[in-house]
């Protein structure tokens, strides 16, 4: 006669294959959410970050370029290169870009 080994104490209802299918599911969608919402942020912040450098660059270029207009001397290390300079009327973006080394224009975000 064989004698089946005893298992041992039963396990409780809630431990059945869907309980647990659920949760790992719950648990993989709240990961997958919260790094959803990291990476949203993460590239606002980053997007808000170059934007205030940006307008501060931007800001600094005008007060410059308006002293320098106004007859003031350039500061320490600045200084003006005609050879680097883009091509007059616009030929330096008939290959479609618009800045001074064929890249987007220099113009402030609306």
């Amino acid at each position: 006669m064989s004698h089946a080994q005893p298992r041992g104490p039963r396990l409780p209802a809630w431990t059945a294959t869907l309980t647990w299918k659920a949760a790992l599911f719950i648990a993989v969608m709240c990961c997958a959410l919260a790094a959803l919402l990291g990476a949203l942020v993460h590239v606002s912040v980053t997007n808000q970050t170059v934007g205030q450098a940006r307008e501060r660059a931007l800001d600094r270029l005008e007060d410059v370029t308006e002293a320098y207009e106004a007859g003031d001397r350039l500061g320490p290390g600045a200084g003006v290169d005609p050879a680097r300079r883009a091509p007059p009327g616009g030929e330096g973006a008939v290959g479609g870009g618009g800045g001074p080394h064929g890249g987007p224009p220099l113009t402030r975000p609306r």
